[in-house]
């Protein structure tokens, strides 16, 4: 190998090296929500992936005035006080269907808030948790500026982090206990396919034993029909009513 030839590599590993950038970007400001009130942005950050924001939603409904959500490219993704805790405890209940003494290892396929993470790290203590997050931009936000949101799990040393897209990231393992798909709403056909394709679905119910599925739009009775052409059974199926309405849940899917 030449001189130069070896500078080249060598640059290119350091570029390889680069941490990912997170843009702080200034707040407060005002933004549109799709209710046709005004939210307050309180927080704003900008990923190679997505726009991360904390914003405070006016309340009607509540004794608070405000209420803090979650949004990624202006798509809610949890509110506080409305659909957070509905939404994680509905996955969460896979566990009361499953011998927990069984559960050595459990993937998230996404869940970057950590906020499902944290609650499996306090109902599984002898489990490690594995979360596939493209966005490391989204581990930053919830390890250092909202750690109290999600029990500081990124702080519990049975919660594993792995960086990349999760349906690669998921060949690593040979086998999983138990895999919850926890990817973003799909609220387009476009995005529904990119997330929810047979394909990469295909791979989760190859590893997994047992797995619980936010659906994000997709129809149920397509994932069930997928699932048992994997040897899947349906144990349940929830409904949870959040901020945008009912929103559909494969909760427990198990080996026949």
């Amino acid at each position: 190998m030449s001189f130069f030839s070896r500078i080249e590599v060598m640059i290119i590993l350091m570029l390889a090296a680069q941490p990912v950038k997170c843009k702080r970007l200034k707040t407060p400001y005002f933004v549109d929500l799709i209710t046709g009130k005004k939210g307050k942005v309180i927080f704003a950050l900008r990923s190679p992936y997505q726009l991360i924001e904390m914003i405070l939603i006016p309340s009607t409904g509540s004794r608070r005035k405000w209420l803090r959500g979650l949004f990624l490219n202006g798509e809610v993704q949890y509110v506080e006080g409305i659909n957070k805790e509905n939404y994680h405890n509905a996955h969460a209940k896979i566990l009361k269907k499953i011998p927990k003494h069984l559960i050595r290892n459990v993937v998230i396929l996404g869940g970057g808030d950590g906020v499902l993470a944290g609650k499996l790290a306090k109902l599984l203590p002898r489990a490690t948790i594995y979360v596939l997050e493209l966005d490391p931009c989204m581990i930053h936000v919830f390890k250092k500026y909202y750690p109290h949101d999600n029990d500081y799990a990124f702080y519990k040393r049975n919660v594993k982090v792995i960086i990349g897209d999760a349906f690669n990231t998921i060949d690593r393992f040979d086998r999983i206990d138990l895999a919850f798909v926890d990817l973003p709403d799909a609220l387009n056909e476009e995005r529904l396919e990119a997330l929810y394709s047979p394909e990469k679905l295909g791979k989760v119910f190859e590893k997994a034993k047992f797995i619980s599925i936010y659906n994000g739009g997709v129809n149920p009775t397509q994932i069930e029909h997928l699932a048992r052409g994997y040897g899947f059974k349906v144990i349940g199926r929830s409904l949870v009513h959040g901020w945008l309405g009912a929103v559909g849940f494969v909760s427990h899917l198990s080996r026949i």
